[in-house]
């Protein structure tokens, strides 16, 4: 048994999915202005989006666009607000559940520097099924560097009784 590990190639991030039925899958209107927020609350909130990841908004600046899927749809950071982004529909779309955000800047994605991790929190839940479960070893795609495997490595001595942590397949 195997557990495929495939980290984002770009600094993106989930949305989880809308509990609301009437935003199940809510159209962006060009110029609605949206809050996306770490804050963890039951429910769903009109023109705000739940983000999964604590430190999503660190390192970007008022005017980076923030990209849905690829292109989905485009905001504008217009503010930001603590931790969360305050931010301006500039080409409209559709906000599906689990969609990746990436943030740019000048036309250029922002960085690989962004402080979003290699490995998710949903990455080490399924790592630590795989444990659980006895896989044979773990495949881990697009390694941002070699510390990100010791530290996988090292987690895997610590956690497991078996010698999995020789058997991690990676692809940088």
């Amino acid at each position: 048994m195997a557990i495929s590990i495939s980290p984002l190639l770009s600094p993106s991030l989930h949305l989880p999915p809308a509990t609301h039925p009437r935003y199940s899958n809510p159209s962006v209107r060009e110029g609605s202005m949206w809050l996306f927020t770490t804050e963890k609350f039951k429910g769903s909130r009109p023109l705000t989006v739940q983000v999964n990841f604590e430190g999503f908004s660190e390192g970007t600046i008022v005017g980076d666009e923030l990209v849905i899927d690829g292109g989905m749809a485009t905001f504008q950071v217009v503010e930001k607000v603590g931790p969360n982004l305050r931010c301006k529909c500039t080409d409209p779309g559709l906000l599906l559940p689990r969609a990746k955000l990436s943030f740019w800047r000048n036309g250029e994605l922002v960085g690989e520097e962004s402080g979003l991790p290699t490995l998710s929190s949903k990455d080490w839940a399924d790592i630590e099924f795989g444990i659980s479960e006895g896989v044979d070893f773990i495949a881990v795609s697009f390694i941002k560097d070699a510390n990100d495997i010791k530290h996988l490595k090292a987690y895997l001595s610590r956690r497991s009784t078996e010698t999995i942590e020789d058997q991690i397949l990676t692809m940088i």
